[in-house]
């Protein structure tokens, strides 16, 4: 089951349990252009792939570092760690 958690003050992370990095990528897209459509907010997002040597500080660690990569470059955006 996906899930949803607030993390820091203005940071959320979602949970695809059963999404590879391409699907995961479409359905950020999809919550991106939905925010785009409504014109209030700008939306950084970083993605990161599960990797079994990976640990969830990692997972987290990868993941906020794409997200500050997305942020930095502009934001409203997408970048996945790795690619």
């Amino acid at each position: 089951m996906d899930k949803g958690f607030r993390y820091g003050g203005d940071e959320f992370t979602i949970i695809l349990l059963e999404a590879g990095l391409k699907q995961a990528e479409s359905i950020v897209q999809c919550i991106l252009d939905a925010l785009r459509d409504e014109g209030e907010a700008m939306l950084s997002i970083g993605l990161v792939e599960f990797k079994p040597e990976y640990d969830a500080r990692q997972m987290v660690s990868l993941a906020d570092g794409a997200m500050y990569r997305s942020k930095n470059s502009g934001g409203d955006r997408i970048t996945a760690y790795g690619i």
